[in-house]
């Protein structure tokens, strides 16, 4: 009976460790993930968003890896910054406004979801 004892207090001891080290992990993803989320704007809805290598205007748009039209990912975005530039993102609105995002921190992952009411939520890591 004291083995069992020994044998479940280890294992115990081992789960909440593994536990520990998990949630650490996931910690630790989150804290160097950027959160990226096309505001609201009065008066009108959003459209679409899109990821540029370089600023929109150079029209170099990323197509997502995955995706559809909910949610989707792009990776191995470190190139961008290999050739001297950056990630954007821009929010486009349906009445012709847009916003946008530059990621100057080097990112090599990002992913999207697009809420119920359209707007997008990119993370970045």
């Amino acid at each position: 009976m004291t083995e069992t004892n020994f044998m479940s207090w280890n294992a115990n001891k081992i789960c909440t460790a593994l536990t520990f080290a998990l949630w650490f992990s996931i910690a630790c993803k989150g804290a160097n993930a950027m959160q990226f989320d096309c505001p609201v704007i009065k008066d009108t809805q959003p459209g679409y968003f899109q990821i540029f290598d370089g600023p929109p205007a150079d029209k170099i748009s990323l197509m997502a890896e995955s995706g559809d039209s909910v949610h989707g990912f792009w990776s191995k975005l470190s190139y961008v910054y290999d050739k001297g530039r950056e990630i954007n993102i821009q929010c486009a609105y349906l009445d012709g406004q847009t916003r946008k995002f530059i990621i100057e921190k080097r990112i090599d992952f990002c992913s999207y979801e697009v809420d119920s009411t359209n707007y997008a939520h990119v993370s970045c890591r």
